[in-house]
């Protein structure tokens, strides 16, 4: 499960997927399996551990296949 909050203006998304308590290990291995890149939540303080933030601010197909790899990814690793 994916949970978010959705962002007030900003281009970022911050979110959560349950089962993952290591943020900074997520993110790496969704560089490697998934080739997306992801900011992992710890980099924000440790309140913000076990959250992510990715940036939108792209075109519709690049959105399009980010999000396509990282359901895969959460699918396989989550």
């Amino acid at each position: 499960k994916v949970r978010l909050a959705a962002p007030e203006g900003a281009f970022y998304l911050f979110f959560a997927i349950d089962g993952i308590k290591d943020s900074m290990a997520a993110a790496l291995s969704m560089v490697d399996h998934a080739g997306i890149g992801i900011a992992p939540g710890i980099a924000f303080g440790k309140e913000a551990e076990g959250y992510f933030r990715i940036c939108f601010n792209r075109s519709i197909d690049e959105i399009q296949l980010a999000s396509e790899r990282l359901v895969s990814w959460i699918n396989d690793h989550a």
